[in-house]
């Protein structure tokens, strides 16, 4: 079994742009694994691996989830929604 904190530690040390490329490169993977039956421990991995940026609270930058933080401190999406 994997230590997610110390994996989680070191994940968190990278810039966004940086965690949002490795969560991109693992849905890419997550997609090309779960088309055979036998790799479903390895997309439950990937899976887990990628939840890795929830709940991390506010960086310095006001980033809350991997969001954007509008004036309010509400997260707000492209569209201009509040995700509060």
């Amino acid at each position: 079994m994997k230590d997610w904190t110390v994996i989680r530690e070191r994940y968190m040390k990278d810039e966004l742009p940086v965690r949002l490329g490795g969560l991109a490169a693992n849905l890419s993977r997550i997609k090309s694994f779960s088309t055979n039956e036998n790799s479903r421990e390895t997309v439950a991995s990937l899976i887990d691996e990628s939840k890795m940026d929830r709940g991390t609270g506010r960086d310095q930058h006001g980033f809350r989830d991997g969001g954007c933080a509008n004036p309010t401190g509400a997260l707000a999406n492209p569209l201009g929604q509040d995700l509060g």
